[in-house]
């Protein structure tokens, strides 16, 4: 016979509060990843604005120059990266609208 403490296989259960704690120690860890790439994001993002700010400045460069750049080089980032999260649900609600219209 079993009961909440003892699983089927019979084996005694660890205390609740040690499955907390080994909940908290991989919370722990997944927040110190984000942290980790959160901080290797904010150092791209201030070395390409610092980028963008000096050859704006000196006029290297014009904001339109800028734009067709990014609009350039959009198809290879996406096929590297993939859809962003709203290109993503953008795709998947026009497949499912297709659908029911195909249902109609």
């Amino acid at each position: 016979m079993t009961d909440e403490t003892t699983p089927h296989d019979g084996k005694a259960m660890p205390p609740a509060s040690a499955g907390y704690a080994d909940v908290r120690l991989v919370a722990q860890a997944f927040r110190e990843v984000i942290d980790t790439a959160n901080e290797a994001s904010r150092a791209h993002a201030t070395n390409y604005a610092g980028l963008i700010h000096a050859l704006l400045g000196k006029g290297a460069i014009t904001a339109e120059e800028l734009e067709a750049g990014r609009q350039k080089a959009k198809p290879a980032v996406d096929e590297h990266f993939g859809p962003t999260p709203d290109e993503r649900k953008a795709k998947e609600l026009a497949e499912l609208l297709q659908r029911l219209k195909g249902k109609a």
